[in-house]
């Protein structure tokens, strides 16, 4: 079974590696209407991302098997069925419970980063069953660095072995802090956290951040409010890096209890997980 999760991990690298390439083509060229707050352009190469990745995906998809299978496209869910020798797509209005295979993709995390020339957006993608994380793959195509996983084979950074970090006190810990979670965190326990941090950073995207946790560059992420598609793809590869998963508001994350929801969570490495629980289940 694993083998097939890998074989569509393979694919997914295909479709974000094709996005990717229209991404960097308009990586710079959506200053200018960032400015006047026209995101006009920039909505552009997200629509043309997302349409590259479903299309490569379902392909592949489809050639392989005849099984239905859920799309869910930045927070819209659609359901692709095989019609012999294509698919069709139509709208999935109930999601929620849905637990048959399902693709989650963000085809442009952090647009407005991405519109004022700003390198820290992302393409994330990941393949459900019965509503758990099976594989992922979170890609920055700036920078050149895909991040995947498959559930119970690790965690890899170009295809390199990755884990989080070792560091085992708050006081010496790198950490993200989301600009959601900023706004609405209490004062006094933000500034707790500030001030017992070693450093804190907000990073436009959850996928990277995520990512960043995984592979030790941060030592926890703490994300409020976020989108089942900017959240679940990085989760899994920060999950196989050893990273603690849980709530913004205390106690652990027990998955995925319906499709498309939101979320706020913290991924960190496991030896600080404790003490930074103390503090931002006071947020």
């Amino acid at each position: 079974m694993k083998d097939n999760f890998s074989k569509i991990s393979f694919d997914m690298k295909n479709a974000v590696f094709a996005a990717g390439d229209i991404l960097t083509d308009g990586f710079g060229k959506c200053i200018s209407d960032a400015q006047k707050k026209d995101n006009s352009l920039g909505s552009k190469y997200a629509e043309q991302s997302g349409r590259v990745i479903e299309s490569s995906l379902l392909k592949s998809w489809f050639a392989a098997r005849k099984d239905d299978i859920a799309v869910i496209t930045d927070g819209v869910p659609k359901l692709a069925k095989s019609n012999g020798a294509s698919y069709t797509i139509e709208e999935f209005g109930d999601i929620q419970k849905y637990a048959g295979p399902c693709f989650c993709i963000s085809c442009l995390e952090a647009g407005e980063a991405f519109e004022r020339g700003i390198r820290d957006f992302c393409i994330g993608i990941a393949y459900l069953e019965d509503m758990q994380v099976k594989a992922s793959v979170v890609f920055d195509p700036v920078n050149v660095e895909l991040f995947h996983a498959v559930l119970g084979l690790g965690a890899y950074l170009n295809g390199k072995f990755i884990e989080v970090s070792k560091t085992e006190h708050t006081a010496d810990a790198y950490i993200s802090i989301g600009h959601e979670a900023l706004r609405k965190a209490d004062p006094e326990a933000l500034s707790m956290l500030c001030k017992k941090a070693l450093c804190v950073r907000t990073g436009a995207t959850c996928g990277l951040e995520l990512c960043y946790t995984a592979c030790g560059r941060i030592d926890a992420a703490i994300k409020a409010n976020q989108s089942f598609c900017d959240y679940v793809p990085g989760l899994l590869i920060a999950k196989e890096a050893g990273a603690k998963i849980s709530l913004l508001k205390g106690g652990a994350y027990e998955g995925i209890k319906e499709m498309d929801e939101r979320q706020s969570v913290i991924a960190s490495c496991p030896k600080i997980a404790g003490e930074l629980a103390d503090t931002t289940s006071l947020f």
